[in-house]
């Protein structure tokens, strides 16, 4: 996600606990299942929400992270390889290290995608996203560090020892150099005509710059990991997740939802730090998730290239916003955004209690609403063609947005639902 639009934060921020950042000791983490409010003492709508609430958490929020990361370790592990081919120098045309690199990206990249509607909480608030999704890719920023003798220097001293994270402010902290579309710059390459995307061979870029790109798919790994333990909280990890945080430095101190996992806050409303006062606030909080993301496909994802003005200032820039150009996943990209909107509202699975079961008993018509237009929104998007930045001006984009635009309509509609109250456009 390349920028990031929150009503609700705005309203969280408000509610944020300054007790939070007191923590101090570093071994004192939670384990085991998570505590949920007694349904003794709940209302029968309180029951509700709660029941999606814990579903939501446990059946898309967990193992949307969880492939995430598991994947990005396997990605992180194979530019290493990639890395030791190219050290090697007798790997010159090979292209099943990247493309085997490229599936692991391809796979940690489509639960990320699949997550962008709950990008509340520590995706935002530790930003780590747009750090490991802004795009274009900053080509530039990174010849100026390849060709920087103390640069790389210091970037193969942080690898060897696995403390490699980029933080705000590091010299390595620009916008575009990090993350997915960095990485993605590497393992793929379009055919001469742009209408393909194959695999980069080894040869194609030199020990520098593999080294530049292993150290960025060890961050992309690392800030995997916290991500999925920052809502399950870092004792609910696997051991070899919470080495890989611990070689990198990255503790509770500094990131605080490592102690007790922010999903605690929405499954234990009102109790301690009050992010959330009720069930029901967790279940609006869920839903303007939905409507943000749905606002980012619409607007910018898709909407920058095919509103693009020529003759406008902005028309290189706009037309240029092209998200995953070169593996040429723009589509599915968007695609998985709305998968995110789906897993998010109605569940990941069948049998899953979901924010709309109280949506559907309340409004039956808002219920169909979010249906037809989620999956509506789905089918326009896949009739774009690639590579989008030949087909962002097409009629069929513009029709994508629409669709997209009326899915947005219809979860601002249950959202009023759920919170009694009209939902209202914040400005950027």
């Amino acid at each position: 996600m390349k920028k990031i639009f929150y009503f609700a934060s705005c309203l969280l921020a408000l509610m944020m606990v300054s007790c939070e950042g007191n923590q101090t000791v570093e071994n004192d983490y939670a384990t085991g299942d998570f505590a949920t409010l007694n349904d003794a003492d709940l209302t029968n709508n309180e029951k509700i929400f709660k029941n999606a609430i814990v579903a939501y958490i446990n059946n898309t929020v967990f193992p949307t992270y969880a492939g995430m990361s598991d994947n990005a370790i396997k990605l992180a592990d194979q530019m290493t390889t990639i890395l030791n081919a190219a050290q090697a120098g007798n790997q010159a045309d090979n292209t099943s290290l990247v493309e085997k690199a490229g599936e692991y990206w391809t796979a940690s990249r489509m639960f990320w995608e699949q997550s962008e509607a709950f990008l509340y909480g520590p995706a935002a608030d530790y930003s780590i996203d747009p750090h490991i999704d802004s795009w274009p890719f900053d080509q530039a920023a990174f010849e100026d560090i390849i060709s920087d003798p103390e640069k790389m220097a210091k970037l193969r001293t942080e690898m060897s020892d696995g403390s490699f994270v980029v933080t705000d402010g590091s010299e390595f902290d620009e916008y575009g150099l990090m993350g997915y579309h960095a990485l993605e710059y590497a393992l793929f390459a379009l055919t001469d005509n742009g209408q393909k995307s194959t695999a980069h061979k080894v040869g194609d870029f030199t020990v520098d710059q593999w080294t530049f790109m292993a150290a960025v798919a060890n961050d992309l790994r690392n800030q995997s990991i916290l991500l999925e333990a920052a809502w399950k909280g870092y004792g609910r990890v696997s051991a070899a997740k919470r080495a890989f945080l611990d070689q990198a430095k990255m503790k509770g101190n500094t990131y605080p939802y490592l102690y007790n996992g922010y999903a605690a806050y929405m499954l234990q409303p009102g109790v301690g730090d009050k992010k959330y006062a009720t069930y029901q606030e967790a279940a609006e909080q869920l839903i303007a998730g939905c409507i943000d993301i749905a606002d980012e496909v619409g607007n910018s994802k898709i909407g920058a290239a095919a509103n693009a003005i020529p003759g406008s200032e902005t028309y290189e820039e706009d037309h240029d916003n092209i998200e995953s150009p070169y593996s040429l996943h723009s589509i599915i990209d968007f695609q998985d955004n709305i998968v995110s909107i789906q897993h998010a509202f109605f569940g990941a699975l069948p049998t899953d209690a979901s924010v709309n079961d109280f949506v559907k008993q309340k409004n039956n018509e808002v219920s169909q609403a979010v249906t037809t237009t989620s999956a509506a929104a789905i089918a326009a998007i896949a009739l774009i063609q690639e590579p989008f930045v030949e087909h962002a001006k097409d009629p069929q984009a513009k029709l994508a947005i629409a669709a997209v635009e009326e899915l947005q309509d219809a979860l601002k509609s249950a959202w009023a639902v759920v919170s009694g109250t009209q939902w209202i456009d914040e400005e950027e």
